[in-house]
């Protein structure tokens, strides 16, 4: 929604608009409603009239400006259950685009290239957004967004057919020079349909697909494939996440280890088995895997307290994971629900060894610590590696800070697996 004089008086905005600001507000989740009450010291109680009864007011009364509501309408627009697409620029063609005389070269051979913010403006499909941050004499930042215009399936449930209506559709684009990253952030919507006689499906990994290729041509970017450190990445993510290494249970493995190597060293010796060092070892690891797990499972209200206090000490955990084996097969594995952690199922410390012998993971429904002042303080994420991207799904309604913690905690752990391997990886 675009409020046309920001400098209007606020009484005579609200009387003017309120049929449909309050419309526009009721499509709102009520965790955006609450936060910016919040944000504004105002009441966060009631249900979602309540809520936005309290935004109007606090509009009225000059609590909450007109500036401050445009700008959360745009806040707004990137936050929900986004679909994150993270591409790894090549570091060169990153400091080649950063430099300040390119980037104008740039900007002088393309013509919409200009700064403007037309968000919510009457105007055609394209770029709408366009803006940049430069210091110390190089480009630091990239934003963008496009709109199109697509069609929205909407059942009618009195006639039961399906009703159509046109709605502007956003696509974001951060362009991270110093990080080497480009986000594409999109909205995956229900009954989202082209525009056209086709009536296609919208699929957010083509539209992803498609900006990639205009940024590349734009701005003569390159990609890394990022399959390899991602994964690695996961793994990480999904060691900080399953080890407790309490102390307690660590003696314990310690005081078997030497009796499990004898036991597994002396049945090796059967002409039957006749188990290499190698199987040997992996052996060994599975049966003390096998051990601690079930350690943890029967003893578990004894060392209730500890677990739990380390879990706080986790940036989150895990209720599901997928793994490609060497072989080519997949395995899944999901926790009991979406509060459990996965490390808590049956079959985990057969699947723990198989993740650690390959020290990779391909996709992880990862639950994150949220902040502080964003309820529930969790943030429910799947993250998944592909050959030419990474995605990131926010599968529960995520405000933009929530958002963007998320894409750093993720950025720190690649740049992590990244800086133990040679530079050109």
């Amino acid at each position: 929604m675009l409020i046309k004089d920001l400098s209007q008086d606020p009484i005579e905005f609200i009387i003017q608009n309120e049929t449909i600001l309050t419309e526009y507000l009721k499509d709102w989740n009520n965790k955006s409603l609450k936060q910016l009450l919040g944000s504004h010291d105002l009441l966060i109680s009631g249900n979602k009239d309540t809520l936005v009864k309290n935004i109007l007011d606090g509009v009225k009364f000059g609590n909450i400006s007109l500036v401050s509501l445009q700008s959360w309408f745009k806040k707004n627009l990137r936050e929900g259950k986004r679909h994150l697409f993270i591409f790894d620029i090549v570091p060169e063609h990153s400091k080649q685009l950063s430099d300040i005389n390119c980037f104008e070269g740039i900007l002088s051979a393309n013509e919409a290239l200009e700064r403007k913010d037309h968000l919510y403006k009457d105007v055609e499909d394209g770029l709408v957004v366009f803006n940049y941050s430069i210091k110390d004499n190089k480009v630091e930042s990239i934003m963008l967004a496009y709109k199109e215009e697509k069609m929205l399936r909407l059942p009618n449930y009195e006639t039961g057919s399906i009703d159509t209506k046109s709605i502007d559709y956003h696509i974001f684009i951060d362009i991270k020079l110093e990080d080497n990253i480009m986000y594409i952030n999109l909205e995956p919507t229900t009954g989202l349909i082209e525009n056209n006689e086709n009536d296609a499906t919208v699929s957010v990994k083509k539209i992803a697909s498609r900006y990639k290729n205009v940024m590349e041509e734009i701005f003569s970017l390159k990609f890394l494939d990022p399959f390899e450190i991602t994964q690695k990445a996961l793994y990480r993510i999904w060691q900080d996440a399953t080890r407790y290494e309490l102390p307690e249970i660590i003696d314990i493995l310690d005081s078997i280890t030497s009796d499990v190597n004898n036991f597994v060293s002396d049945i090796s010796k059967e002409d039957k088995l006749a188990l290499n060092q190698d199987i040997q070892n992996k052996l060994v690891t599975k049966v003390l895997s096998n051990i601690e797990n079930s350690i943890l499972t029967s003893r578990y209200d004894e060392y209730k307290e500890k677990i739990e206090q380390a879990r706080k000490l986790k940036p989150g955990y895990i209720t599901e994971q997928r793994i490609r084996e060497r072989t080519g097969s997949t395995l899944n594995q999901k926790s009991a629900d979406k509060l459990t952690p996965i490390e808590h199922a049956d079959s985990f410390s057969d699947t723990r060894v198989t993740i650690d012998e390959l020290e990779r993971v391909q996709k992880l429904y990862y639950t994150w610590r949220g902040l502080d002042d964003i309820p529930p303080g969790v943030i429910s994420t799947i993250i998944e590696s592909f050959k030419e991207y990474d995605l990131v799904i926010f599968s529960s309604h995520s405000a933009l800070e929530e958002i963007k913690h998320v894409l750093n905690q993720f950025k720190r752990y690649k740049d992590k697996i990244r800086n133990t391997r040679p530079s050109h990886i």
